[in-house]
């Protein structure tokens, strides 16, 4: 098993989080003292919007650059971040984070996976994605 640094690309792609509040927007700081928090902006950007001219200076410039690229994306479903119900919808739906291990570090949270049929996969229709939650 090898750790994940908290610096560096991966490090920043790890260690990132959307901010909390949905109508916080722009770069932050991280509370995890690693990666950087975003805000709905920056998923509408990445979702939607051509990049902009160049990227803020950060340790984690080229992740901000890859975030701030048009991908022309309904929705991005993300995981490695606590959340006490499994899944998280948030930032206008557009986002959903998972989280798969329950009781998580002595708490008392839920862990959840994403099941998506398989006719939504091969079809141009909007995906019907089923969250599945548990406690073990």
């Amino acid at each position: 098993m090898s750790t994940i640094l908290s610096h560096g690309e991966l490090g920043c792609l790890t260690w990132s989080d959307p901010l909390a509040d949905e109508g916080d927007l722009g770069w932050e700081t991280s509370e995890r003292n690693a990666g950087l928090q975003w805000g709905v902006d920056v998923l509408r950007r990445w979702h939607k919007v051509p990049p902009p001219a160049s990227p803020p200076p950060h340790p984690c410039a080229r992740f901000i650059g890859l975030l701030e690229q048009a991908n022309n994306l309904e929705l991005t479903i993300r995981a490695h971040q606590l959340v006490q119900h499994g899944a998280w919808w948030h930032q206008d739906n557009k986002l959903l984070t998972l989280f798969s291990a329950s009781f998580y570090d002595g708490q008392d949270n839920y862990a959840a996976m994403l099941h998506v049929p398989a006719t939504d996969c091969h079809s141009h229709k909007t995906l019907d994605p089923h969250i599945i939650r548990w406690r073990y």
